[in-house]
């Protein structure tokens, strides 16, 4: 998988819903080819179980001060979740994976 892409909206959303506190959510969509399509998302202090979306996990959204790359506490949760992750550092979004030892930064698009 090369590249996350992300409704502008839905990303807008996250910028806003992080100014005002979210660190952490699972993002929600599907996987088509080289992609993981986000088009949603669980704040991860929400009762996962209680959500039935119908929707693949597909990634994990998290945000912290400094660099939109990951910290090394992130990748030690990377190496638990074999997903992408969007990191936001209140600038700008990047989007990661971790496959064994292997850091990739991913493609971001915003679909308008």
């Amino acid at each position: 998988m090369k590249e996350v892409i992300v409704d502008k909206r839905l990303l807008d959303f996250l910028r806003e819903a992080a100014v005002n506190g979210l660190k952490e959510a699972l993002l929600l969509g599907f996987r088509k080819d080289e992609a993981y399509f986000v088009t949603g998302f669980i704040p991860l202090s929400q009762d996962v179980k209680a959500v039935n979306s119908g929707k693949d996990l597909v990634g994990v959204f998290h945000c912290h001060l400094g660099s939109s790359a990951p910290s090394a506490e992130d990748l030690r949760y990377m190496e638990m979740w074999s997903l992408p992750w969007l990191i936001y550092n209140y600038y700008e979004f990047s989007a990661y994976i971790l496959r064994g030892k292997k850091l990739t930064k991913l493609g971001l698009k915003a679909n308008k």
